[in-house]
């Protein structure tokens, strides 16, 4: 189960799919359609390759259990250090996932399905990162996505307010921030960019469609978008919760007011 270019797209419990095959993937993840889609595109996976990572963490079971149908999108994460290329090589796989899946809910009898949300973990927001400096998500191009949560992002926190801000293609847009995530922490030492799911730094996306959540309060580490990770916190469940399934945060309940270099944030509450 470790990576195969030929089949990028992952439906547990159907099996691999090819891109080609992308209505057919999207037919079988929503076998239940009252659950609305969530896309995924994973990290890292060293060592052990993808899909088999995040099906051994159970993570599209714990995904799954935010009442949803996940699909997720893989990529050759299969290696040692932080390299951007080998999340970059499938950006052009990913637009063309994108292209059919806008093109399978613009048809007639599809109209009526309610609009994916995308996360995307660690490394994976470079692929999100890379179609928006290329303008494939924006700015100018109508809303798809419900919900876009970049979680515990590897890309470099410099600069991304250029790129983020041009993002139309999702009505809301959510960046966690934790500046205990180990794994980010250990990334920016060796390959010195500071990350943006850990060092947020000015100027960033102020206003508008993009909402900073820090989660620094909670003792957390890295893989905190499921609910095994998240030691309890009732208020990062409730985020992942609403956001995951296509609703708009209720930050205002669960998080306090906050500033990182000058750049609003929501604190997470602790428990």
């Amino acid at each position: 189960m470790k990576y195969d270019p030929a089949f990028p797209l992952f439906v547990p419990p159907a099996g691999r799919f090819a891109l080609k095959d992308t209505e057919a993937a999207l037919s079988a993840t929503l076998a239940d359609p009252g659950k609305p889609l969530l896309i995924y595109i994973h990290g890292r996976a060293k060592g052990v390759g993808e899909p088999k990572k995040s099906l051994d963490q159970g993570i599209y079971r714990d995904l799954n259990a935010y009442a949803v149908n996940t699909i997720g999108f893989t990529w050759d994460a299969d290696d040692g250090g932080y390299d951007p290329s080998r999340a970059e090589a499938s950006v052009p796989a990913f637009l063309t996932f994108l292209q059919k899946t806008m093109a399978f809910y613009n048809r007639a009898e599809n109209k009526i399905l309610p609009r994916p949300s995308l996360i995307t973990h660690s490394m994976g927001a470079i692929i999100v990162a890379e179609l928006a400096k290329n303008g494939d998500m924006g700015p100018g191009k109508p809303a798809f996505f419900k919900n876009l949560v970049l979680s515990a992002a590897a890309v470099k926190t410099k600069r991304h307010d250029r790129w983020l801000c041009d993002i139309s293609i999702a009505k809301k847009i959510y960046v966690t921030v934790n500046e205990g995530d180990v794994v980010l922490g250990f990334a920016g030492i060796l390959f010195k960019p500071d990350m943006l799911g850990r060092d947020l730094r000015g100027p960033g996306v102020i206003g508008g469609r993009v909402s900073y959540v820090d989660v620094s309060q909670l003792d957390l580490n890295h893989r905190y978008f499921v609910k095994p990770k998240q030691k309890g916190h009732a208020s990062i469940f409730q985020f992942y919760e609403q956001t995951l399934t296509g609703r708009p945060a209720k930050l205002e309940a669960i998080s306090a007011p906050g500033e990182r270099d000058g750049v609003p944030v929501a604190v997470l509450r602790p428990n």
